[in-house]
């Protein structure tokens, strides 16, 4: 089973350089997305994930290092998923 302190510093350090910068790489959305999905995370944790997403959603944060098919696929994805506002 993994928990919490497996995946938390990378986590805290993907969040880091993502809100520093203001831009977000494919990997670094698809490692979000994935561990959002996981069980494994505490309410802050997905509520940072949130905001993340919300912010590209918005366009505040630049989406870098992926293809325009890859961008589209995102903005698609964020509008149509629910947890992409942030509650």
């Amino acid at each position: 089973m993994i928990s919490s302190e497996t995946y938390q510093v990378p986590l805290q350090e993907i969040l880091n350089k993502v809100l520093i910068s203001r831009q977000i790489t494919g990997i670094d959305f698809n490692l979000l997305s994935l561990i959002f999905l996981s069980n494994f995370l505490s309410m802050d944790e997905k509520r940072a994930i949130q905001r993340v997403f919300y912010a590209l959603k918005r366009g505040w944060f630049q989406l870098v290092d992926i293809s325009e098919n890859e961008v589209g696929a995102i903005q698609s994805w964020l509008q149509m998923t629910a947890f992409a506002k942030v509650s």
